[in-house]
């Protein structure tokens, strides 16, 4: 048992019953989050950043299109696990991603040779993107950037070699 099981172990932890912020089986598989495509475009900086736009539909459809600095380039479609998605859907809505500004800067000095990440979420009858330059934005739109970024590290790709699901991906990369 490593670490933090073992300190896990030995702390007083509450029950299901005791616990009511615990979500249920029902609210952990609830596809009623609204969200019906997440997409995350990295832009180019003065040194190898990678450079990609991904849409990922909440069918499980992937569109892919590597530009720079990445293992995959040019334009591919995938899949993602249903779960993956909802979960990352889910994810989104706790984060009150509606109610962020559409553009993150540094408000003290002038950057020029940062990435951008654009974040987009699609909803029914609504399309919000926010751009992230130099991960000026809050912490949570971080958070989705790379949570994207790991959902699409398990895209099975088609016609291509990648026979399990994250094979020769990294990331959108």
């Amino acid at each position: 048992m490593g670490l933090l099981a073992q300190l896990h172990r030995d702390a007083e932890a509450p029950t299901g019953h005791d616990c009511p912020a615990w979500r249920t089986w029902d609210e952990v598989y609830d596809g009623r989050h609204g969200v019906l495509q997440v997409g995350l475009e990295r832009t180019a900086c003065f040194g190898e950043c990678p450079v990609y736009t991904a849409v990922i539909h909440a069918t499980g459809l992937v569109e892919y299109q590597g530009d720079w600095h990445v293992d995959r380039l040019g334009e591919h479609r995938g899949r993602v696990s249903l779960y993956d998605f909802r979960c990352l859907a889910q994810f989104i809505q706790d984060t009150d991603f509606r109610e962020m500004e559409t553009s993150y800067d540094f408000s003290d000095c002038v950057v020029s040779d940062c990435a951008s990440a654009y974040v987009m979420v699609t909803t029914e009858g609504r399309r919000k993107v926010v751009s992230n330059y130099g991960n000026a934005g809050p912490p949570a739109l971080w958070a989705i950037a790379e949570l994207i970024d790991s959902v699409l590290r398990d895209v099975t790709w088609e016609g291509s070699a990648d026979a399990e699901p994250g094979a020769g991906s990294d990331g959108g990369t």
